[in-house]
């Protein structure tokens, strides 16, 4: 829906310091450590960009951040 959509750009913007369209190691790294103290099991912390760097390029780009956050894994 549109407010998740709206949420998953703001804190993408808001994590992309250099605003250059993609989430590198230093830039996600504060998203791990607060995913490391409300995720469990804790490898689902460690692992994340990893399992949402599709391409395997080492960073993130708006596209799979939003497919990896879109999605429910309940």
């Amino acid at each position: 829906d549109k407010n998740t959509e709206r949420v998953l750009s703001w804190k993408f913007m808001t994590l992309d310091k250099d605003a250059d369209g993609f989430l590198d190691r230093d830039e996600y790294k504060e998203l791990r450590r607060l995913a490391k103290k409300a995720v469990r099991p804790k490898k689902c912390a460690r692992t994340f960009a990893k399992t949402c760097d599709l391409n395997q390029d080492l960073k993130l780009s708006r596209q799979e951040w939003g497919a990896c956050l879109a999605n429910d894994f309940t």
